[in-house]
């Protein structure tokens, strides 16, 4: 989760703080965003993630559910216990998020749309993976009706151009 802190301390820097006095509540939360996105990132592809040979659960949270061996996201006697480690984590993401969105008023007036956005999307995923009855058989998303509703409608018109400069 370190690369995701980093990059919302490098963001917090370029798009700097309400004050100076601002700019620590703003890198505090940078890296609570940042370790919820990631968490949440990892949630969203425990599937995929083992397609590839990679894990990203947390080995004691699993331990602690009875998995002591290999991890298998498909298997159905290992549903149960990988249900509560996802539970888990998803909560955590969630006191992250919680924390983040917090101290927003700490960063620059100009990017807080964009980052309080940020929040409500990711927050948004965290929730429906944490809801999901498939688990972690289904790579969740959030449709994009849902994401459009936390910008501001001011903001609308930047999306074609968004797309187009892409």
């Amino acid at each position: 989760m370190d690369t995701a802190v980093v990059v919302g301390y490098f963001l917090t820097y370029v798009y700097g703080s309400t004050t100076p006095q601002d700019f620590e509540r703003a890198l505090s939360s940078a890296k609570h965003l940042g370790i919820a996105l990631q968490l949440t990132n990892f949630l969203r592809d425990v599937a995929e993630d083992q397609r590839r040979g990679r894990l990203y659960l947390p080995l004691d949270l699993l331990r602690g559910e009875g998995i002591k061996g290999d991890v298998d996201a498909l298997a159905p006697e290992q549903q149960a216990a990988l249900h509560r480690v996802l539970s888990t984590l998803t909560k955590i993401a969630e006191e992250h998020y919680a924390l983040a969105y917090a101290d927003l008023d700490a960063f620059a007036p100009d990017c807080r749309t964009a980052i309080h956005a940020c929040i409500n999307v990711y927050r948004q995923l965290n929730q429906r993976i944490a809801a999901s009855p498939r688990g972690l058989q289904h790579r969740e998303s959030v449709p994009a009706r849902e994401k459009f509703k936390v910008l501001p409608p001011s903001k609308y018109w930047r999306l074609p151009l968004a797309y187009l400069m892409s």
